[in-house]
């Protein structure tokens, strides 16, 4: 506790202080000694006395000049000298002067202005926190419908700038941010009309852009004969179906229940698109966005209607398995340019290599070559260069560097090349070459004969 001594009046000046310290002292003597009378000196006998002089007056002794009591007076409490050190409770405390407390007065309004900026730049960030909790949770919006259209192949850039400008979001920055960072790592943006509204959040705004939204428009679409995976996911995209990318992984699923689909197919690792060969070439009416793989199934049930038992009885009674056939038949739909006429005989030529490997260890078919560096290629080169492994992948379909049937189909034959592949004409056909221009096929049992051939078309060999 602090208390302060108040000044004295000018009365109570005049009077002793009670706690003076001569009265202290007096107080303090137990047996104080009497105060002695001056000493009257003796006249010597036989003289007169002289009349006494009168005493010189003498001024009584000044009292020594008191000290001003200070202004005013601090006293503390005992257990305040720790924190203030040396400093007594009655210890006296000056005003400081103005020069002392100018500087204290100029840190003083630096600490207001840190504080001040302080307070601002926090209230700045919950300000814009607040902004964007709110457009992350829809609270600033409301329930009104607004249709949103993606297309094909559109990024994440440009899919937030369209929720934007539709009014669905405020932040596409930050709703791009949350989809990559925050969402789940599955998610995928379909194409298609989307509705949507201003209050709903983030979460729901994803759920509902990675769904497929299946409309009712339907469209028609053609897929000619020994196209492939590629070509076939192309036309989809084309005409909005599906994406390139959906279709992909669609035709690499493994979870197809098809009695044509056996382990040789479906567990072949050398195998770049597994169900290349059996995406059955016709015209279809697909859905607008339609899922990729109601888009597969749709035509494996077509494969399966026209895997007659007369297509089944031609095959069983070929020797070979039903995949090896719709490989071979891919090899003949794509030398074959789609002339029905010259299947029959472009097979046989493969046929009769096949049975006298000793003396023709390749199949020596170009298209292979083209599946394998147009194809599949550029798929590999997307990870940097090709390294051993992936080589031996594409050797496995180039027919000039290994032995047999390619590792899988190297496109999606018709029926025609299905019959011609299990049904080849009898000859002993060995080589064959085709006109520029694909209207004429010329045969040969030897080399020699092959070379004259290549000639007359205009090809030069090696």
């Amino acid at each position: 506790m602090i208390c302060v001594e108040q000044n004295r009046s000018p009365e109570e000046e005049k009077q002793p202080r009670q706690d003076a310290p001569a009265e202290e002292d007096r107080a303090a003597s137990p047996n104080p000694e009497p105060a002695q009378e001056p000493a009257v000196p003796s006249q010597p006998e036989g003289k007169e006395t002289q009349p006494a002089q009168e005493p010189v007056a003498v001024s009584p002794p000044e009292e020594p000049q008191k000290e001003k009591p200070p202004a005013f007076q601090v006293n503390f409490q005992e257990d305040a000298f720790e924190e203030f050190g040396e400093l007594l409770p009655t210890q006296p405390v000056e005003p400081q002067s103005a020069e002392a407390v100018k500087p204290k007065r100029k840190w003083g309004w630096l600490k207001v202005t840190i504080t001040l900026v302080l307070l601002a730049v926090v209230g700045f960030v919950c300000t814009v926190l607040i902004l964007f909790l709110g457009d992350m949770m829809g609270v600033n919006g409301n329930s009104d419908p607004i249709t949103v259209t993606v297309e094909p192949n559109t990024g994440l850039n440009e899919v937030s700038e369209t929720l934007h400008e539709a009014g669905v979001i405020d932040y596409p920055d930050l709703f791009k941010f949350y989809v990559r960072f925050m969402a789940d790592d599955n998610v995928t943006i379909q194409f298609g009309e989307f509705d949507l509204s201003s209050d709903m959040g983030y979460d729901e705004i994803i759920q509902v852009l990675s769904t497929y939204n299946r409309s009712d428009q339907v469209v028609r679409v053609t897929i000619p004969e020994g196209s492939t995976v590629v070509e076939i996911a192309r036309i989809l995209e084309d005409n909005r179906v599906c994406t390139v990318q959906d279709f992909y992984d669609a035709v690499n699923r493994t979870d197809y229940q098809y009695s044509f689909l056996t382990e040789e197919v479906l567990s072949n690792t050398s195998r770049y698109f597994l169900l290349e060969g059996y995406l059955f070439p016709d015209t279809y009416d697909f859905y607008v966005n339609e899922h990729a793989s109601d888009v597969v199934e749709t035509m494996l049930d077509n494969f399966a209607d026209h895997y007659t038992s007369e297509v089944r009885q031609a095959v069983e009674s070929s020797g070979m398995s039903l995949d090896q056939i719709v490989v071979l038949a891919s090899v003949v739909e794509a030398e074959a340019s789609g002339n029905t006429e010259q299947m029959a005989n472009v097979s046989s030529v493969y046929h009769n290599r096949l049975s006298d490997s000793g003396s023709y260890p390749n199949l020596q078919s170009d298209p292979t070559i083209l599946y394998a560096e147009n194809v599949i290629k550029p798929f590999l080169q997307e990870d940097g260069a090709i390294d051993e492994t992936e080589q031996a992948l594409l050797d496995s379909y180039n027919t000039y560097a290994g032995s047999g049937l390619p590792a899988g189909a190297i496109n999606n034959p018709g029926i025609a090349a299905i019959l011609a592949a299990a049904q080849p004409a009898d000859t002993d056909y060995t080589y064959f070459v085709t006109s520029s221009d694909g209207a004429t096929f010329l045969y040969a049992s030897d080399y020699r004969t092959h070379l004259a051939n290549c000639e007359q078309v205009g090809i030069t060999t090696g």
